[in-house]
């Protein structure tokens, strides 16, 4: 491969870590924006019985899985990058309903 190709390649390469990297913070906003409104809102709902330990681990969750996708995803194709933070997102998401699930029960 030449030199014209190769930095050809690497702006290209630059772009696509970006784009893919901002489209998915997007999407990773969600489940963030669900966890820190249940940790505001759902200790004033039940009082002293608040499982704290859940509300915090369900915010720290989704910005965990998108660091680690990104670090996971540093060397990798652009594909590979969307697989891995794709798969990031979906655990997020399980995640986020699972506690959703299983927060009655630690009352």
């Amino acid at each position: 491969m030449s030199d014209e190709q190769n930095t050809a390649a690497a702006p290209a390469g630059r772009t696509a870590t970006w784009i893919i990297a901002v489209a998915f913070a997007i999407l990773y906003a969600g489940p963030l924006f669900w966890a820190v409104s249940d940790l505001v809102e759902y200790p004033a709902q039940v009082g002293g019985r608040t499982p704290w330990w859940l509300l915090i681990v369900a915010v720290a969750i989704p910005v965990a899985l998108y660091v680690g996708g990104l670090l996971l995803g540093r060397a990798r194709t652009p594909v590979l990058r969307t697989i891995l933070l794709g798969a990031g997102l979906c655990a997020a998401n399980a995640l986020t309903i699972a506690g959703i699930a299983l927060a009655p029960f630690l009352l």
